[in-house]
C-alpha cells in the first residue's frame, strides 16, 4: 500500500514527478513504484471516500485483466499496471486513461454510489461519516 502525493498518510509514499499534473499522474507515479515492488495490479482509491467498503470494491478488485472502472465515476478503479499506456501522465483525463487501458465500465450498485463517489464539501464528508459510523463496529 502506498500513497501518492505531498503527504503520507503514514503510509510508503510516492512524489509526482510533476506536482499538480492531475490524478492521471500520481496513478502513473505510484504504478511505477508499485511495478518496481513486483505488483502486478493496482487498485486506486480516491482520498475524498472515506467510507468505501470492501464489498463496493469487490467488482473492481474480481474483473479481470486488465482491472474495470465503474460507469460515471472515475475512481476507484483497478488496473492491470502493465496496462497503463507508456504515454499516460500529467495532463491526461481519468476518462482517457480508463478508455487508453481498456477497462471495462462496470455498474455501481446503487447503494453503495454514494460512498464510492466520495465527499467533494465538508457536509457531504460528515453525511457519509455519519452513514458509515451508524453501520456499527462490524462497518469499522
Amino acid at each position: 500500500m502506498l500513497t501518492v502525493g505531498a503527504r503520507d498518510f503514514g503510509r510508503a509514499n510516492v512524489r509526482e514527478p510533476q506536482p499538480s499534473g492531475g490524478p492521471v499522474g500520481g496513478i502513473v507515479a505510484g504504478a511505477r513504484a508499485l511495478a518496481a515492488a513486483g505488483c502486478r495490479r493496482a487498485l486506486v482509491l480516491a482520498v475524498d471516500a472515506p467510507t468505501v467498503l470492501g464489498d463496493d470494491l469487490a467488482p473492481l478488485i474480481e474483473a479481470p485483466a486488465p482491472g474495470a472502472a465503474y460507469a460515471h465515476l472515475h475512481l476507484p478503479l483497478v488496473i492491470d499496471i502493465d496496462a497503463l499506456p507508456a504515454d499516460a501522465g500529467p495532463g491526461w483525463s481519468m476518462a482517457r486513461l480508463i478508455t487508453a487501458a481498456g477497462l471495462p465500465l462496470l455498474d455501481a450498485d446503487p447503494s453503495a454510489a454514494t460512498r464510492l463517489r466520495g465527499a467533494n464539501t465538508p457536509e457531504e464528508r460528515a453525511a457519509l461519516l455519519e452513514a458509515f459510523l451508524a453501520r456499527g463496529p462490524a462497518a469499522i
